[in-house]
């Protein structure tokens, strides 16, 4: 998906910032998809416990995952903002 361009008249954004990702409440993180594909990465069934180091990792590692991979669009679509 390409960057969208600023509205007309502003300018181009030199910076992205993402506020902290955490998990406040240990219940949160638990759609469908979210349980699906961590059962699916790990051979699992049903639902883990909200006290699971293994879940709690796998969201840490998914916010990870996500950070990066909008930075590399960034510098795919442009290469000079940092």
């Amino acid at each position: 998906m390409p960057l969208a361009p600023p509205p007309v008249g502003l300018p181009e954004p030199g910076l992205l910032l993402f506020g902290s990702f955490t998990y406040a409440a240990g219940n949160l993180g638990y759609n469908p998809t979210s349980i699906a594909r961590y059962n699916a990465r790990y051979g699992l069934t049903g639902q883990p416990t909200p006290t699971s180091e293994q879940f709690k990792q796998w969201r840490r590692d998914q916010v990870t995952a996500l950070v990066r991979q909008v930075y590399a669009r960034i510098q795919k679509a442009k290469p000079r903002i940092k």
